[in-house]
């Protein structure tokens, strides 16, 4: 089978396409709208794929669908098994077991390309996943296969009905109308599942598609200028589209339309030369294994390093994905798709290579998977008998404050756990008993715990910053034989108001959620409700003149007056110090020597805090300040006890919240004394 020539153009775009996700990926401040290269690949696609299919259905032959789609088999499967294998096989030398978690659970699901329709149901933020999978990019792959496998057949049939390349186009001009509508609803009304969504994007491969059908009988007039404004358009969705825009929607026209024009302007003369510079036409020419490699390539680096590598890195990490591409493209990609045993044998055999390979990957990620959970749990058991062994010890925030117990001081090089890379691993055990509503999620979870017949029924409600406290509050619950209901949402905490977040959909979700948890809590029997917040997500529309100070303590302060109001106990938590990015690189450069990383307790602690301002208006409302249970008088250390106090930036750490059980005992005892008064 030859090699087929494809134009200088559309190899230019693809290039361009690949570069844009790739540099977004390695530097996204770079290129903020980087991301907008899949849309551009989107277009290419339903150009290309539509203009075969159509000649073939045009065809005395006919489109023979078998052969469509063993074609499809053989120019997209090999490079990405052999990409996604090399990549699992990597993220055990080199990725801690439980950063291997996500990837595990969705190799198959990009393997068999449905990797779009997973993240929707794991309702994944693509731009703030703090531990995305190696596979994650698939999802673009993931909405082209399942185009390649609808499109054939409704092309097929809608020319079978009308025998007209008129109404062919209308059809396809329709539907994607359809789409670009449902795309606007989405985008708005669930952003994260609109970027993922198969019908929300289809109406790009059908701008690519109605391409298709136009047949030029010479080149359009002022064909340059047409080209190069497509790519203007292009290069401002690369700066003019960011995160916070509310995308895909109406805003993925600017790079839909760019491709388009310089597809159909198909430009000659000076600027053909350009399209047709060796080096363009290399990238573009490598373009779907550098897409596949550069993915998995900086997210393992990072895992590794346990950082955000340094620019030199990511340089060498580039080199290395654009090597890696190279040798897959000339060495895997081609020799396959180009066989001319399997370009003109039958279909089946393709399949049958097809099926043995799913059995193969199943079977490869069922092993990792129980591998790795082994691991998990060995590390687990091995955290808690560190923990156990050294239970004579003051660990953690009884080093800090006398518990009432005899215990001993602290040695020196004492760290729990032993490796500090685990700490970012250490998620609250409420993230992993599935408690958790994510950042866009509309959907409030409840779970309970203990006695459901209790007299006493407690609820821990907030966002991240409230979750490290659950273990500890539920070993009291448990012990007093009490019933606890948690409600825990990411990025959102438990205060009224309207958000200021710009990423689409998270302002509005927070606000349901926060109306959603007052309604329940109101209307349950509830006594004892404990909130917790974090300060750096509580972002609300001030009022003119007002500070961020101020306008979150007056919101907190409704929120605790309506929990009052409705004769429910309060315990309010103070957040806690924020460490800030700086320490988690200074504890891997002086893992032996903590007290280097030690940080100025001004610097990462905020001298007057919003909730303990509002509580000060609710004389009943019980305040819980740790802060002497994290800080000295005029530092904050990175090593109390034996035990690292923050998972990372901002988050404290599960294993060392624990160490405040004891106070959480008397916290709770207090609250249920002012109860059983307030009854009398």
């Amino acid at each position: 089978m030859t090699k087929r020539v494809v134009r200088p153009d559309i190899q230019f775009l693809r290039m361009v396409a690949v570069l844009m996700v790739t540099l977004f990926h390695f530097w996204p401040t770079l290129l903020p709208g980087g991301f907008a290269g899949v849309d551009v690949f989107f277009v290419i696609s339903g150009y290309l794929i539509s203009s075969s299919l159509i000649k073939s259905v045009r065809s005395e032959a006919g489109l023979n669908l078998a052969r469509f789609w063993s074609g499809r088999v053989r120019r997209l499967l090999p490079a990405a098994i052999v990409v996604s294998t090399l990549a699992f096989i990597a993220l055990f030398a080199l990725v801690n077991p439980a950063q291997r978690i996500s990837s595990i659970q969705h190799f198959i699901p990009s393997f068999l390309y449905f990797e779009n329709i997973q993240l929707q149901f794991d309702s994944v933020d693509y731009f703030a996943d703090p531990n995305p999978s190696i596979y994650q990019h698939y999802w673009s792959l993931s909405v082209e296969e399942q185009f390649y496998l609808i499109w054939p057949i409704v092309l097929l049939l809608t020319w079978r009905a009308f025998k007209s390349l008129g109404k062919l186009r209308a059809v396809i001009v329709a539907a994607s109308a359809v789409s670009f509508c449902y795309g606007l609803y989405l985008t708005f009304a669930n952003p994260a599942a609109a970027y993922f969504n198969s019908f929300s994007r289809a109406w790009e491969f059908g701008v690519g598609a109605v391409l298709a059908t136009l047949v030029f009988k010479k080149q359009l007039r002022f064909a340059r200028v047409i080209s190069l404004a497509g790519l203007a358009l292009i290069g401002a969705s690369m700066f003019l589209i960011d995160q916070t825009s509310h995308f895909p929607g109406y805003l993925a026209l600017v790079p839909a339309l760019g491709t388009v024009l310089v597809i159909a302007s198909n430009a000659n003369g000076w600027l053909k030369s350009v399209y047709a510079f060796k080096p363009f036409q290399f990238l573009g020419d490598i373009s779907y294994s550098l897409y596949l490699w550069h993915w998995p390539v900086v997210v393992i680096l990072t895992y590794w390093l346990a950082k955000h590598p340094s620019n030199l890195q990511l340089v060498i990490a580039l080199g290395i994905a654009v090597l890696l591409s190279w040798l897959t493209k000339r060495f895997i990609e081609d020799p396959i798709r180009f066989n001319h045993k399997l370009a003109t044998g039958k279909s089946s055999l393709t399949f049958k290579w097809l099926g043995a390979s799913v059995v193969a990957i199943i079977a490869v990620a069922a092993l990792g998977g129980s591998y790795n959970t082994g691991v998990i749990e060995q590390r687990q058991r091995d955290l808690k008998k560190q923990l156990s062994d050294n239970a004579g010890y003051c660990l953690g925030a009884e080093s800090l404050q006398n518990f009432g117990r005899s215990c001993q001081p602290v040695p020196e090089n004492l760290r729990i756990p032993s490796d500090y890379q685990l700490v970012s691993q250490i998620f609250p055990e409420i993230q992993d008993l599935k408690c958790r509503a994510d950042t866009f999620e509309k959907v409030v979870r409840v779970c309970d715990f203990g006695d459901k017949n209790s007299n006493i029924e407690i609820a821990l409600v907030g966002d991240s910053h409230a979750a490290p406290w659950f273990s500890a509050i539920r070993s009291v619950v448990l012990k007093n034989r009490w019933h606890l209901v948690t409600y825990y949402k990411s990025a959102c905490a438990l205060a009224p108001g309207m958000r200021t977040d710009t990423a689409p959909g998270k302002a509005a979700s927070c606000e349901w959620w926060n109306h959603q948890v007052m309604k329940k809590l109101e209307s349950t029997k509830t006594d004892i409700v404990i909130v917790g917040y974090g300060e750096l997500t509580l972002n609300l529309v001030q009022k003119p003149g007002e500070t961020r100070l101020e306008t979150q303590t007056s919101s907190l302060s409704q929120m605790l007056g309506s929990l009052e109001a409705s004769g429910k106990t309060v315990i309010a938590i103070r957040d806690t110090p924020v460490p800030g990015p700086k320490l988690a690189s200074c504890l891997t450069e002086h893992s032996q020597n903590p007290k280097k990383c030690d940080m100025k307790k001004s610097d990462v602690l905020k001298p007057v805090d919003a909730m303990e301002l509002a509580s000060r208006q609710y004389p009943s409302v019980i305040l819980a300040d740790f802060t002497n249970y994290f800080c000295l008088s005029q530092i904050c250390p990175a090593l109390i006890g034996g035990i690292y106090p923050y998972r990372d930036d901002d988050h404290v750490l599960s294993n060392y919240a624990d160490t405040v059980a004891p106070v959480w005992s008397k916290l709770l005892v207090k609250a249920t004394e002012a109860r059983a008064s307030t009854a009398r």
